[in-house]
C-alpha cells in the first residue's frame, strides 16, 4: 500500500509524537551547545592561576598511573575513531586495556 490516508488519526498521532521528540532532542542539543560555549567563555576569562586552581580541584592535573609492561611487549594502539563516550556501556570492547600482554608476550624468558 503506497497510499497514505491523510485522515488516519493513528498515523497523525504517530507523526506528531515523532515530531515532538525531534523538537525536544534539537532543543536539548542546542542547550548543551550553549552551556559548553558559556563554560569555554568562563574559562577563557579566568587568569592562569585561577584556571590551574580549578583544574587541581577537579583532579585534572593528577598524574595517570602507567601500566607495567613485560620486556619487549608489543604495543597496540586502541585507535582514536568512534570513541563517543555517550554510546559506551561497561562491557564495550573499546574500554579494554590494550596494555595487557597477549599470546606470545605471556611467557617467562
Amino acid at each position: 500500500d503506497d497510499h497514505d490516508d491523510p485522515d488516519d488519526p493513528a498515523e497523525f498521532e504517530a507523526w506528531r509524537l515523532r515530531e515532538l521528540k525531534r523538537v525536544a532532542r534539537d532543543a536539548e542539543l542546542r542547550r548543551a551547545f550553549e552551556a559548553e560555549k558559556q563554560e569555554t567563555l568562563r574559562r577563557r576569562l579566568m587568569s592562569d592561576e585561577e584556571r590551574r586552581l580549578e583544574d587541581q580541584a577537579l583532579g585534572k592535573l593528577q598524574p595517570r598511573e602507567k601500566e607495567k609492561w613485560k620486556f619487549m611487549q608489543k604495543y597496540y594502539h586502541k585507535g582514536a575513531f568512534y570513541l563517543d563516550e555517550s554510546e559506551l556501556d561497561e562491557r564495550d570492547v573499546r574500554l579494554r586495556s590494550y596494555g595487557e600482554a597477549t599470546l606470545e608476550d605471556k611467557f617467562d624468558k
